[in-house]
């Protein structure tokens, strides 16, 4: 091979070199600038086997505990940002493998542990899943545990544009919502629909079912007695794994709890058409929730719902 020839070759494998190093450096500085603006957030993980019955205070103190850096859409709903503060007093439910995100109802108090709930739990095959609300969504706070609720999506539609307005200039235009029902617009705001129902509420904040906790009453006047403060908007239901997944996927924050009796009977309620123009009371052959003639005198007569 000619000198010549050796020149160009080497000069040719130089430039390659050059190309695909700077095709790395520009490739990983992309990556570098997307997770930059990725926005991230920690949650923490088992590090060691936690049995169950172990105390968060040596959870944190032995270091079973590591804390994890994930984009923010893959940190778990329900984590726990500060095990020792937020998990304070309380101990392992279960035996915690590694890698499992603390969470929401892996550690309870040792005296709910002790009324056997993980048993009847693993028994009925079910699990928990706990979701705050406020009073309004929580049957003005009435919801206590044994209760049986169904449990809702209510979601905010989109806004409409006026149909009157379409051939008015973008700036001149003003939006109008579902609910102003005039002209064939349609007469809802939100989007409710049935997600599960009748749900067994296992607990309400830590107090638990009848059959679960300590049934003795207990005077709050007596000396030295306080009556505990409960979250009443702090909801456990006992639920197979999959109706877990399938809740927070929708969104604790869309959630509404209806209470219904203990004769309930569920049956499949269709998405009502959000399209229509008309309300029940504007419908002969509806008017009210219980038909055009309202309730018979045997509903009537029957006591209101209780638990």
């Amino acid at each position: 091979m000619s000198s010549r020839r050796t020149i160009i070759l080497i000069f040719a494998l130089v430039i390659s070199a050059v190309s695909v190093f700077g095709i790395f450096n520009y490739v990983q500085g992309v990556e570098e600038a997307a997770t930059a603006e990725q926005e991230t957030g920690s949650y923490w993980v088992v590090a060691v086997e936690i049995p169950k019955g172990t105390d968060i205070e040596r959870v944190v103190a032995e270091g079973m505990l590591v804390e994890v850096d994930v984009p923010l859409e893959l940190r778990p709903a329900t984590y726990i940002s500060d095990p020792g503060t937020e998990l304070a007093g309380r101990v392992a439910v279960i035996t915690l493998q590694p890698n499992i995100a603390i969470v929401q109802g892996l550690f309870l108090a040792p005296d709910v542990l002790a009324t056997g709930i993980t048993e009847r739990l693993a028994k009925l095959g079910l699990v928990t899943v706990t979701v705050s609300v406020d009073q309004v969504k929580s049957a003005a706070y009435q919801i206590a545990p044994g209760d049986y609720v169904n449990v809702l999506s209510v979601r905010d539609l989109d806004i409409l544009p006026d149909p009157t307005q379409q051939d008015l200039p973008l700036d001149q235009r003003t939006d109008i919502a579902f609910a102003d029902n005039r002209d064939g617009v349609p007469a809802f705001a939100v989007d409710a629909r049935y997600v599960y129902q009748n749900v067994e509420v296992l607990a309400v904040d830590q107090e638990l079912t009848p059959q679960l906790g300590d049934t003795e009453d207990v005077d709050p006047d007596a000396v030295g007695v306080a009556e505990p403060v409960v979250n009443r908007g702090l909801i456990t239901l006992a639920v197979p794994p999959e109706a877990v997944q399938l809740i927070l996927s929708i969104g604790v924050e869309d959630i509404y709890f209806s209470l219904v009796p203990q004769n309930y009977e569920p049956r499949a309620i269709a998405p009502i058409d959000i399209d229509m123009d008309r309300l029940p009371a504007e419908v002969a052959e509806q008017l009210t929730p219980y038909g055009p003639n309202g309730r018979s005198e045997s509903d009537q007569s029957q006591q209101s719902v209780g638990r």
